[in-house]
């Protein structure tokens, strides 16, 4: 139960930093829809789009990767530009559901993963909120990976 309510409350937060990335991504590169690329094309080394768009968004798309996770399996590249998510689901691990295609189906480890391996998820590394207390991501990060590596997904007292 404590495992749905984060993914729950993670939703509007994914949703909002894909929006967002995806809007900056279709500012540089267009909202055309390239039909003729595939992940096995893209995955080429020096291969290039010929209509000049999907290896544009693919390498947005590494430069807000936050880690060298990159997975083809849970992605369409000719909705890239037109489907938000699509991004989202490049950043998440490669066990995600092949009806994972939007937010809502997207199950709480893919957000999570998410989370660790989306640069825009990533602050400076330390965080000074209004209360004074200091906030180390590190350390952040660190309990959601081991969030994501338990089965019981039970947090002990952790001072952040």
């Amino acid at each position: 139960m404590a495992l749905q309510l984060t993914a729950k409350a993670l939703t509007p937060f994914c949703v909002d930093e894909m929006v967002s990335l995806h809007n900056s991504l279709k500012t540089r590169f267009g909202g055309n829809v390239c039909a003729r690329c595939t992940s096995d094309d893209l995955k080429k080394t020096g291969f290039t789009c010929p209509n000049n768009i999907c290896h544009n968004w693919l390498a947005g798309i590494k430069a807000e990767s936050a880690t060298s996770q990159f997975c083809w399996k849970n992605t369409t590249v000719s909705l890239w530009p037109q489907h938000p998510w699509q991004i989202a689901q490049c950043l998440m691990g490669a066990g995600q559901d092949p009806s994972n295609t939007n937010p809502n189906k997207t199950d709480p480890g893919g957000k999570l993963h998410l989370v660790i391996n989306c640069g825009r998820f990533h602050p400076p590394p330390v965080v000074l909120l209004p209360s004074r207390n200091y906030i180390d991501i590190e350390k952040v990060k660190e309990v959601i990976h081991d969030l994501i590596q338990r089965c019981s997904f039970v947090v002990k007292v952790i001072t952040l």
